[in-house]
């Protein structure tokens, strides 16, 4: 400011460039903090999935989540995603749907909006799915 009280013209074209930046970066960071937290809820309900499977059936081998891989799939607006859960052991079909069921819920406790195996946000759609190779 000049002894006037006046803003410089340079000052505010600085302000305006420093917004500018923070305004794209929010919008990345946003969407990434979206991503990361959906697929952590899918891990985690994954996981309790697993765990009660082991409780309620005796004699059944340890199956623990190996990794969870999100993939876009190309040309969709709004974007969507494909999240494979792959587990160390194989697992039967109503086994499969237990740990289904379990992702789902822990998505809902997130508060993300889940229909059957999918999950709606504002920026994105989550199909949720469990290696078809680690099913028998």
């Amino acid at each position: 400011m000049d002894q006037k009280a006046q803003i410089s013209a340079e000052f505010i074209l600085f302000a305006g460039l420093i917004l500018l930046v923070v305004l794209v970066f929010a919008s990345v960071i946003s969407d990434q903090s979206e991503l990361n937290s959906v697929s952590s809820a899918a891990k985690m309900g994954a996981e309790n999935g697993t765990a009660q499977l082991s409780l309620i059936t005796p004699n059944m081998r340890p199956v623990r989540v190996t990794k969870v891989n999100m993939t876009d799939i190309i040309n969709t607006t709004p974007t969507q995603y494909n999240i494979i859960v792959s587990l160390s052991d194989t697992v039967s079909g109503t086994q499969n749907q237990t740990i289904i069921n379990s992702i789902m819920q822990s998505l809902a406790a997130q508060g993300y909006n889940v229909v059957n195996n999918t999950v709606t946000t504002n920026k994105h759609t989550y199909y949720i799915f469990i290696n078809a190779s680690d099913i028998s």
